[in-house]
């Protein structure tokens, strides 16, 4: 069951938790400063094959790509 059906059939809404907002702030904080590279920069030079994706990055990406989910709202 995804959230947004969860919403619906309990009439609530569900929100990320700030522990989870933080924890990521923090460690894509810590990716930025160790390449040097906002986020946004890394996944458009990724995008266009101007860097090479490594296990660390993809990490890095991925907390990107849920943090801009979740502050757009996107919750399902």
């Amino acid at each position: 069951m995804n959230v947004k059906a969860i919403e619906s059939r309990y009439q609530i809404e569900v929100k990320p938790s700030k522990v989870l907002i933080d924890r990521l702030q923090s460690r894509i904080r810590g990716f930025e400063k160790v390449y040097t590279v906002s986020s946004a920069q890394m996944l458009a030079s990724i995008q266009r094959d101007k860097a090479r994706e490594t296990e660390e990055i993809s990490r890095w990406m991925q907390d990107y790509l849920v943090l801009e989910r979740i502050s757009n709202g996107a919750s399902g």
